[in-house]
């Protein structure tokens, strides 16, 4: 599983973040947008991070 960061826009342009362990991407934005519908919406991918804290 890869760690991504959902980051949702809120109200007045304050923002918040979630943090997903999932293994396809596509999953972050689908449970983005069912937690948080209308809302803008960004995801970071974690992958290069967490493989190097692997080695």
């Amino acid at each position: 599983m890869t760690r991504h960061t959902l980051i949702i826009e809120g109200p007045e342009g304050s923002m918040t973040t979630l943090e997903l362990f999932v293994d396809d991407p596509a999953e972050v934005w689908r449970i983005g947008h069912e937690l948080f519908p209308g809302r803008r919406l960004a995801a970071v991918c974690h992958q290069d991070e967490d493989e190097d804290k692997e080695e």
